[in-house]
């Protein structure tokens, strides 16, 4: 009983050292020519809680959701590097990301979040266009992201408005989840400030909206950062010495 109880204490330190490094994110993005390691700052999301998917609030031609997801985080920052052989891009700095404007969108979804934006900050589009991204700079904890537009299944860790950060060539990338079972599919674009220059999605949407389709699919791995890494061989180590402990008293008794 006491080697159990000293292995359930290794694991809820454990435990409670990931949440106390829950405020950022280790993202690593790579297929079809793109390449981007970025760490995320995430801080409590002030728009989440239980009114979402409830409905929605008309706001001039379109629709605003209720409330974001009470499992989703907001991103508050974005550093790392960035790559795209597509665009002979190599190793460009992610500088940021691109604050949110909460525009309304065409749908009266009740799925879709309260932090819903679009990227070109021009206001309402007056039709669907690929010139335009949307985004919502959310990150998903727990089971991931929930079903965020009618059509698209829910999964992953960001959703599939995804998360727009600035590059330091004025471009900006946007990357996002079209949810799946098991493996998650994972899209991405470049843009600059009026269109944009590399898109990536294998989810089989509207052309019209979505534009070609890649064939094949982004990979999206969360990275623990060093200090998680840390705790997690103290934790490791904690059990190991409990099982060693317990082993010798039973060889010293028998």
């Amino acid at each position: 009983m006491k080697r159990i109880c000293l292995a359930t204490a290794a694991l809820a330190a454990l435990t409670c050292a990931a949440s106390a490094e829950a405020s950022t994110v280790r993202l690593a993005v790579s297929g079809n020519g793109i390449t981007a390691n970025v760490t995320l700052t995430l801080g409590a999301d002030p728009h989440a809680g239980p009114l979402f998917g409830t409905g929605t609030n008309p706001s001039g031609p379109g629709f605003v959701g209720l409330a974001d997801p009470t499992n989703a985080l907001s991103v508050t920052n974005a550093v790392g590097t960035f790559s795209d052989a597509n665009l002979g891009l190599s190793n460009v700095a992610i500088t940021g990301f691109v604050a949110n404007n909460y525009l309304p969108h065409f749908d009266n979804d009740q799925t879709i979040p309260y932090s819903f934006s679009w990227y070109t900050g021009t206001g309402f589009p007056p039709a669907p266009s690929s010139t335009l991204l949307s985004y919502d700079n959310l990150f998903y904890t727990g089971s991931g992201a929930p079903i965020t537009c009618l059509g698209v299944p829910a999964g992953g860790v960001i959703d599939d408005y995804g998360v727009l950060m600035t590059l330091a060539n004025g471009d900006v990338f946007d990357v996002w989840s079209d949810g799946g079972s098991g493996d998650m599919i994972y899209g991405a674009a470049v843009a600059t400030s009026s269109k944009i220059i590399d898109y990536q999605d294998p989810f089989p949407g509207n052309p019209a909206w979505d534009g070609p389709a890649a064939a094949t699919n982004l990979s999206v791995t969360v990275v623990p950062e060093p200090s998680t890494w840390a705790m997690m061989i103290l934790g490791f180590a904690g059990l190991g010495f409990a099982g060693y402990r317990s082993s010798r008293k039973t060889a010293t008794t028998a």
